[in-house]
């Protein structure tokens, strides 16, 4: 190994190789042991963080050196392949840190490099330490949350997520993270994302429950802690149980998505374009019901608050009370309106998916036209029409023609032509008759 450099956050140069005998001295007698007898990596150092500010008011401070500390060991160094780019582009793991200690206001760790696997990188590394040119190393943190102290941003609850080697980092001559970001619904990161992202806000503008993320997207798992935070929250009975209805609605959808698409995932070679243009079709219509649904539950949860002040106010004017009753058995009734449309676009496409399975090709304009009356069947009504539709067809493919309407074995025979059949009023009632003989 070569001779330890004397690291200096004045310095640029902030990697440095390491001999045995500062590994113990710095880092303990067990990590000078690894170095001795693992040959097939070369050690490294660096300053990984100190407590100063960087140029945009951020730092770690002191107190959260253990949270970098215990968060550090096996955490990435990472490198471009072939060349040290000036940012973090196309960085791959060059090594792993393994050890990290605090020293005075920064934090030192020790990293192996992976000769074998990244042997030609590696060694550039090498060789510009020993032709004392800086190796700079640039690092990311999460953070929980931060507190402003005289213009300054302390970053609370800190984790580190990887340590790259770059061209350029943030600031020439001492280590600093070049980009921070918040951990997903940490305090700091819910603060930063819009209203869309919150089930329910309140008439003082507080925002309560966030459950999509920065992307927009319904994260499943804030479901639980959702909850929890209902417990907490300073907000009427009445609202409270509008929004604990909305999570199980939320969670119910976000599960029937992910089982709709598993569905489609299995058989995938089963299924005609067609079939899957009415799919994504029916998919928008209930996308948009399921829109509405959750602005009539939004609107009914503020009018349930604001019905509930009303009524505690001894001096409201009952033409308020009245007119908000009103208004809110109004967004009841569009509640139960929109939840029967979308459970009966459900169950129509069901059917759908079973004549599709049994290849019993109908346009749409045979569903529109005999929809109501394909919901009002039983489902054993349902599957014995198939069945006979299907053993038509099979009977017309084989040429037999008009001779299909023998008997299928083991199915009860309905008199009447492929038209009947096809017609769901005449098959129900023939269904009917044949169940009353019985």
């Amino acid at each position: 190994m070569e001779n330890d450099i004397e690291i200096n956050t004045d310095s640029d140069k902030l990697l440095s190789l390491i001999s045995r005998e500062d590994v113990e001295i710095q880092f303990g007698e067990a990590a000078a042991s690894a170095v001795v007898t693992d040959q097939v990596v070369t050690w490294a150092k660096f300053i990984l963080t100190d407590d100063k500010p960087n140029e945009n008011g951020q730092r770690v401070p002191l107190e959260e050196f253990d949270n970098i500390i215990k968060t550090g060991p096996y955490k990435p160094v990472k490198m471009a392949l072939g060349e040290i780019k000036d940012g973090h582009d196309d960085a791959r793991p060059l090594g792993v840190i393994t050890n990290l200690t605090k020293q005075g206001n920064k934090v030192v760790a020790l990293a192996a490099l992976w000769d074998h696997e990244r042997t030609e990188d590696v060694a550039l590394v090498r060789d510009l330490v020993k032709s004392n040119k800086p190796v700079n190393v640039s690092w990311e943190i999460l953070y929980g949350n931060y507190v402003i102290k005289d213009g300054i941003s302390d970053l609370l609850d800190t984790v580190l997520k990887a340590v790259t080697i770059v061209g350029m980092p943030a600031y020439a001559g001492r280590t600093q993270f070049l980009a921070v970001a918040a951990k997903k619904w940490s305090p700091a990161y819910i603060e930063k994302l819009p209203d869309s992202s919150f089930l329910h806000i309140g008439l003082d503008g507080t925002r309560y429950f966030a459950y999509r993320d920065d992307t927009g997207k319904i994260d499943q798992k804030r479901f639980p802690a959702l909850l929890e935070e209902m417990a907490q929250a300073p907000l009427p009975e009445n609202t409270l149980k509008g929004v604990r209805h909305q999570v199980k609605k939320l969670a119910s959808v976000v599960e029937a998505d992910a089982g709709i698409q598993e569905l489609l995932m299995d058989g995938e070679d089963f299924i005609t374009e067609e079939h899957k243009l009415d799919i994504k079709e029916l998919e928008g219509k209930v996308s948009e019901l399921e829109t509405k649904l959750a602005e009539a539950n939004n609107k009914l949860a503020t009018k349930e608050a604001e019905l509930a002040t009303a009524q505690e106010t001894a001096n409201l004017a009952n033409t308020n009370v009245t007119t908000l009753t009103e208004e809110l058995t109004g967004l009841r009734e569009f509640k139960e309106t929109t939840e029967a449309e979308s459970q009966k676009a459900t169950k129509l496409q069901s059917i759908k998916d079973k004549f599709g399975g049994l290849g019993l090709e109908k346009g749409e304009e045979y569903f529109t036209a005999n929809g109501e009356k394909l919901l009002g069947l039983e489902e054993s009504e349902l599957d014995f029409m198939l069945q006979e539709m299907v053993a038509f067809r099979d009977a017309e493919n084989a040429g037999e023609g008009k001779a299909s309407k023998k008997k299928t074995p083991g199915v009860p025979n309905i008199p009447g032509t492929i038209d009947e059949l096809n017609d769901v009023t005449k098959l129900a009632k023939a269904l009917r008759e044949r169940d009353s003989k019985k």
